[in-house]
């Protein structure tokens, strides 16, 4: 496990302090792979840095496994090499003068392991990363996709007690960028190593992590599991960045365990409560596009609200659509089979169970 208390890591420029990092506090469990998320400049990459010792932080402490390695308390630094973790870069780091065994036995030969221990490491990993056969390829003579996996193989030869990714599936293009995301959540899950993943992909960060920290201006937002930062975000920010989202305002109200936002711009809506909030306080409610029907009438028990289809674009696997009720948008997805047109007259329908209210 690898506890955060307290960091925190300032730059100047122009004149002005900039907060990378501002009293971050998370514990990252062992065995698990926890995702940094977060738009560019929110801190995330220089927290990473800092883990491994690339960074030193103006005050707080890093403790990984029962280890301080950080503590600007106790004057505590361990040098990076001394950390015990390994690192995948997001441009590779591959030196293109030596061969995919060359680039891979790097970090053991520091280490100064014997020739027979260095072989069948390096032998034993490039099986795992099924790279088998190519160790005396040129590591410049490989795809984009098969350097990440020798980046990777890399990073694991040394046996770390901590593997970090920084966004390392950025330069990739779409279709094996999602081949390869598939690959290292079955590579980090079958070895049940811990893994720290900065990104800035909520799809990548979704379909990777065991825990997601969202990160923004410096700080730690929330952490949860995928779905529970999916479906119940606790802020506006989580909700909108985690996805695509409809977000509205309205006076939090709470009788007999159902929660209701009133008076919002299409009455009151139904849904259920992300925290505890006391009646007239002011709220939101978020609804996902894909929890959206589209209805010739109100049904009974769901939230409907009346309006009109506009820019209704067929992408394949469905339809993205807007509904304006009153000058107000629904963004929406339809399967492709519904037969519906533009300027059709439509209520826009959802469950009480999928409309969250939070309290920004």
């Amino acid at each position: 496990m690898i506890k955060i208390r307290g960091l925190r890591k300032y730059y100047h420029a122009d004149g002005k302090v900039i907060k990378a990092l501002d009293d971050i506090n998370i514990e990252i469990p062992s065995n698990k792979i926890f995702t940094l998320l977060g738009p560019s400049g929110c801190g995330k990459t220089t927290l990473l840095r800092s883990i491994v010792g690339l960074e030193t932080p103006d005050s707080g402490e890093i403790e990984i496994d029962g280890e301080v390695v950080f503590s600007s308390e106790k004057n505590i630094y361990v040098p990076t090499e001394k950390r015990g973790l390994g690192m995948v870069f997001q441009t590779y780091a591959i030196w293109p003068h030596m061969t995919i065994f060359q680039n891979i036995s790097y970090p053991l030969e520091n280490l100064k392991l014997k020739k027979d221990e260095i072989n069948r490491r390096v032998k034993d990993v490039l099986r795992l990363v099924q790279l088998e056969g190519f160790e005396n390829r040129p590591a410049t003579k490989i795809s984009g996709g098969q350097q990440q996996r020798v980046a990777l193989a890399r990073a694991l030869v040394a046996k770390p007690k901590v593997i970090l990714f920084d966004e390392p599936l950025s330069n990739l293009d779409a279709k094996l960028r999602e081949e390869t995301r598939r690959e290292l959540k079955t590579f980090l899950t079958e070895l049940g190593i811990t893994a720290i993943y900065v990104t800035h992909d909520r799809v990548e960060a979704l379909a990777l992590s065991d825990v997601i920290a969202v990160m923004k201006s410096g700080r730690v937002i929330e952490t949860g599991a995928p779905k529970e930062i999916y479906f119940r975000p606790r802020s506006s920010f989580v909700a909108d960045f985690i996805g695509k989202v409809n977000i509205f305002k309205g006076k939090f109200s709470q009788k007999d365990g159902e929660f209701t936002v009133l008076n919002t711009l299409f009455g009151d809506i139904k849904g259920v409560a992300s925290g505890e909030y006391s009646n007239d306080k002011d709220a939101m409610f978020f609804i996902r596009p894909e929890f959206i029907k589209l209805k010739n009438e109100p049904l009974k028990d769901l939230n409907c609200i009346k309006g009109r289809l506009k820019n209704l674009i067929f992408i394949g696997e469905y339809y993205e659509a807007e509904v304006d009720v009153n000058g107000n948008i629904f963004s929406v997805t339809i399967s492709p089979d519904e037969e519906l047109r533009e300027n059709d007259e439509v209520f826009v329908c959802f469950e009480p169970k999928y409309t969250v209210i939070i309290d920004d």
